[in-house]
């Protein structure tokens, strides 16, 4: 699941999804789209949850340290996730890591 402060694009209602006792649920775009981009990230290159959270929040222009504070983990710990992510999808900076993410 992708951390709820992040998201790839605005938020659109484009469906209304009624649950087995009722009540309703709207779905929204950027969920949609977090969502698919969270199983692209997970399935090509098996990055964990954190891993899947913290690609997309670059992306978004986001740096390391507000990461750090949105998640609440130490910045030692988000430096760690991204060593892992440059790793599993071969990136060697922020900026190719980037690119690799939009073109998902």
């Amino acid at each position: 699941m992708t951390h709820p402060s992040f998201g790839v694009c605005a938020s659109i209602p484009i469906a209304v999804n009624y649950d087995s006792d009722g009540s309703r649920q709207i779905v929204h775009k950027r969920t949609q789209k977090a969502g698919a981009l969270a199983v692209a990230l997970r399935s090509r290159f098996a990055l964990s949850g954190a891993e899947t959270d913290i690609a997309p929040a670059l992306a978004e222009g986001r740096g390391v340290a507000q990461i750090s504070r949105a998640r609440g983990v130490a910045l030692h710990t988000v430096r760690s996730q991204l060593k892992a992510i440059f790793h599993k999808t071969g990136a060697r900076s922020q900026a190719q890591l980037v690119a690799i993410v939009l073109r998902l």
